[in-house]
């Protein structure tokens, strides 16, 4: 064999094709390298399109150059090169780029098959010319084993690098097994007589192969058989398409007979130590399969779900057997189609299928994608085939291998994704999946998607929904924000996007607030009241907005917007501390906003001279501010200003006066007229508080009103007790206020006038007998006066009445005496328990007498004798003598005037009783009658 050596390129070549076969689902057919005159095969788009799993790229770099001359006839992959076998024999060691590294002529005639150990330290080769040739790939130190038969299949065990060892099969339906023995290589036949070898695989310690009858498992260790799946009835004829065997993992086995599918399971059975393989999944497809892997290998454990990718061939109704005259001289005889009338199938193009094995029979087709194929019009099925490695960072690979070109399909990563999204117009679904994924994400940055997205809003109309969606996908970026509200005011959509604009985290510029503030001061003055409630009054200029709503407010206004804008006015002046002028403006408006602001603010000194307005507003709300703050103005300041409504100056004196009645003393006359206008039933109370009213005065005014109460209390307090006696028996005719009247003033005249007033009326009468036993009322003179021949309705009862109170009051009295007897013994008791106690003397006391000091400390012999008192206080002896003297001077001077009153209470008791015995006796002879 000729051996030739390449130094590794870099990267791919530019010049090559190397380009990306698709962007989304459907493959693109316009690439340079296919006919002009290829079918166009564009079809409109459906509406629920599904985003395509797989991307595509043609291997470039080196390929092209090694396929000018020559054509790819099998194809090997390991995760960290490629290697190819030609129609002329040689063998070609790629990157995973396309770029060669060595090249090796290994063979005289098309290398048939390749294979590669685990550690990918040995590639086996064969071909017609009966070799099969194993080739170090780091020391190209090569073994070369020949046989005497074409060998179509060669496959090395996954260990070939510590336990050299390979299996090699042909069209004579040999199989060989080689191995490494005592004596060197042998070459042993393990199976023949069953048809030409098609395939050969080797997983651990499972080798598998494929012949006419069907499929065959053996162990590598013993070469005991395992199983044996029978060729599926109606298979197409596998002479012309392949048969795949691909271990999907260690014991699970995918095959693929022609337009046949069948997945097989190695489990052992609980208690044996033989294995066995089950058929756990088969079925049939519409089309051929020309290769097939396992897809995503790593989620097959969490999913559960197996998932395998097919090169599939499509066809319409193949006849398995059927040959045409066509067929027969058919030069390479290999790989036509022929449909069930014997016509023959015109080539198409491979395709890519994703299937879900969900159900044993019937799998799932996740997606399918057409392969332009270079050259796919000259090539037949049998010369496809599919292989698949994972990659650099996990990464799936899939090639797809015709004689003339090699198509890379791997995972659409996250960059793909949201292309497809954002062709797709789902702006909101890729801006999740970007931020989501942002750290691995490499061509897109996800400023750009969120400012694409805001341009497809507006450019579709949706400007309520770009809006709504700004904060989020602006952010903090100030710069983009002004030009984007610069954006909606231009289309006349400011409103729109209004408000979501920050004001804090960015803050933009102050002309983008005051532009704003401008369109609602001529749009909507609701709004600008919102916004300058909301806004911080340091992102927009008040003086220029104070402008912008007086110039309109000079303008013609709708009745209904002008009320917000002087709202808006006071606002402003308020943030501007104007406060007067915003005060001016709120009692225009007659808005309650004036009380909050007044006390928030303490602006009771530019409100003081709007009493009136504000008494017009809210009564209630003025009065309580100007009591909180009756130190910041004079009384006759607000008096004067509502002097012209009575009513307010009513209320504001009378919660004045409830609050102090002092205050306000120059304004009681006033006051008098002010309550017997608008308030009678309060003037009473007001008279009896208040001593800063004329009594002339107010006595003419409760005259004129018939103010009768009134005028009681005021004659009272004028001296007239008479004639307010006579008011309250001939105007208000209560007896009981006539009595509790009497008994207040302390007068025996007016008990006269009442008693003689209620002789002249029997009612009158009656009714004064009934409430002088609730009294101190010298019934005696009452019933003295009563003629004999006077009818008094109930007379017996009202005289038992009397009786019953006298008795109950002397009973209170007498309950009242033992009350007080006991407490005194109590206390008593009290004293002379203290009395008994110790006393503590300070050795410093002075004479609470003389104020001397003590001349010795108290406790030794020849101390001067001193007295000392219950709380301690210390006296001389001598000084304590005379004090008593004195005391008792004094207390038998007290003693005598006590006697001397007590003797005439004594001749008053003896009088008022000798009256109470006449009056008993004659209410007995009264009862007589």
């Amino acid at each position: 064999t000729g051996l030739s050596e390449k130094a590794m390129a870099v990267g791919p070549d530019e010049d090559e094709d190397d380009s990306p076969l698709e962007e989304d689902y459907k493959v693109k057919v316009d690439l340079d390298d296919i006919d002009e005159g290829d079918e166009d095969e564009d079809e409109d788009e459906d509406e629920d399109e599904v985003e395509p799993l797989l991307k595509y790229q043609r291997l470039g770099a080196s390929v092209p150059k090694i396929l000018e001359k020559d054509s790819i006839s099998c194809f090997v992959a390991h995760e960290k090169f490629l290697v190819i076998g030609t129609a002329k024999g040689k063998i070609h060691l790629l990157d995973l780029n396309g770029n060669e590294s060595i090249w090796l002529q290994t063979h005289s005639e098309e290398i048939n098959f390749l294979s590669l150990d685990k550690t990918g330290d040995f590639v086996a080769s064969c071909s017609n010319d009966g070799k099969v040739i194993v080739t170090n790939l780091f020391s190209r130190q090569v073994k070369t084993v020949k046989f005497h038969q074409p060998i179509s299949r060669v496959c090395l065990s996954p260990t070939y690098s510590t336990k050299p060892m390979f299996v090699a099969g042909g069209p004579q339906g040999e199989l060989f097994l080689n191995q490494k023995g005592f004596f060197g290589d042998s070459s042993k036949i393990i199976h023949q007589k069953e048809g030409p070898i098609y395939a050969i695989s080797w997983e651990g310690n499972y080798i598998t192969w494929a012949n006419d009858k069907g499929v065959k498992t053996i162990t590598a260790s013993n070469r005991s058989p395992i199983a044996f799946v029978a060729l599926p009835k109606d298979a197409l004829d596998l002479s012309k398409c392949r048969c795949s065997l691909v271990w999907a993992d260690p014991t699970r086995l995918l095959i693929a007979w022609g337009d046949c599918v069948q997945v097989c399971q190695i489990r052992r059975p609980h208690g044996s130590k033989q294995e066995i393989m089950a058929v756990t999944a088969a079925f049939r497809t519409d089309y051929v399969v020309c290769g097939l892997a396992p897809y995503e290998q790593s989620l097959f454990a969490r999913e559960g779900i197996l998932k395998m990718a097919v090169l599939a061939y499509p066809h319409n109704e193949v006849s398995p057997k059927a040959e045409t005259k066509e067929s027969k001289e058919d030069t390479k005889g290999e790989g036509s189609m022929v449909d069930k009338k014997g016509a023959s199938i015109p080539p198409t193009r491979p395709e890519l299928r994703i299937i879900s094995v969900t159900s044993p029979e019937k799998p799932d087709e996740v997606s399918s994608d057409s392969i332009p194929v270079r050259g796919y019009e000259q090539r037949k099925m049998s010369e496809y085939s599919l292989t698949s490695i994972m990659g650099p960072e996990d990464e799936a690979l899939y090639y797809i291998i015709s004689p003339q070109d090699i198509v890379v399909a791997r995972p659409r990563d996250w960059d793909d994704h949201l292309t497809w999204l954002i062709n797709h117009e789902q702006y909101e679904e890729a801006l999740k999946t970007a931020e989501s994924k942002q750290a691995k994400l490499k061509l897109h940055k996800i400023s750009d998607i969120r400012e694409n997205y805001l341009k497809h809003l507006v450019k579709t109309n949706h400007y309520a929904t770009a809006a709504r969606a700004c904060p989020k996908l602006l952010q903090g970026n100030a710069h983009l924000w002004e030009s984007w509200i610069f954006y909606f005011a231009e289309e006349e959509k400011l409103s729109t996007i209004a408000p979501y604009i920050p004001v804090r985290n960015p803050q933009l510029d102050s002309k983008i607030y005051e532009l704003v503030l401008r369109h609602y001061i001529d749009t909507d003055p609701s709004e600008l009241l919102k916004k300058l409630r909301i806004w911080p009054k340091d992102v927009y200029s008040i003086i220029k907005i104070i402008s912008a709503v007086i110039d309109r407010l000079n303008q013609k206004v709708h009745t209904e917007q002008r009320p917000d804008l002087m709202r808006a006015l006071g606002e402003l002046y308020m943030m501007d501390e104007q406060f007067e002028k915003a005060m001016q403006v709120y009692l225009n408006l007659k808005s309650d906003e004036v009380f909050k602001y007044v006390r928030s603010f303490d602006l009771i000194n530019f409100v003081k001279d709007y009493v009136l307005q504000m008494m017009q507003l809210d009564e209630k709300k003025t009065v309580a501010l100007f009591m909180e703050s009756l130190h910041r103005f004079t009384i006759r300041e607000v008096a004067e200003q509502l002097e012209s409504h009575p009513r307010l100056l009513h209320v504001f004196l009378d919660a004045l006066f409830k609050r102090d009645p002092n205050l306000g003393a120059e304004f009681h006359n006033r006051q008098v007229e002010l309550y017997a206008e608008f308030e009678p039933k309060s003037l009473l109370g007001f008279l009896k508080n208040s001593n800063f009213y004329l009594l002339e005065t107010a006595l003419k005014v409760c005259s004129s009103r018939k103010l009768y109460n009134e005028m009681v209390l005021i004659l009272k307090r004028m001296g007239s007790n008479t004639a307010a006696l006579k008011i309250i028996l001939h105007k208000l005719q209560d007896v009981k206020q006539a009595i509790q009247f009497v008994e207040s003033s302390n007068d025996n005249d007016l008990w006269e006038v009442l008693i003689k007033h209620s002789l002249e009326s029997n009612i009158f009468l009656s009714d004064l007998l009934g409430h002088v036993g609730d009294h101190h009322v010298d019934s005696l003179l009452l019933v003295k006066q009563i003629p004999e021949e006077k009818e008094i309705p109930q007379l017996k009862q009202k005289i038992l009445n009397i009786f019953t109170d006298i008795t109950l009051q002397i009973s209170v009295q007498e309950g009242c005496v033992d009350i007080v007897a006991k407490d005194c013994t109590r206390v008593n008791a009290c004293l002379i328990n203290n009395l008994k106690s110790g006393i503590t003397v300070d050795k410093h006391s002075k004479c609470f007498i003389c104020g001397r000091p003590k001349r010795i400390v108290v406790g030794r012999r020849e101390c001067e004798d001193v007295y000392i008192t219950l709380d301690g206080k210390v006296a001389h002896k001598s000084c304590y003598e005379d004090y008593l003297e004195e005391m008792e001077e004094l207390r038998k001077a007290r003693e005598e005037e006590e006697r001397q009153f007590a003797m005439a209470a004594a001749e008053t008791e003896a009088k008022r009783l000798q009256s109470h015995h006449i009056s008993r006796k004659r209410i007995g002879t009264v009862l007589e009658r």
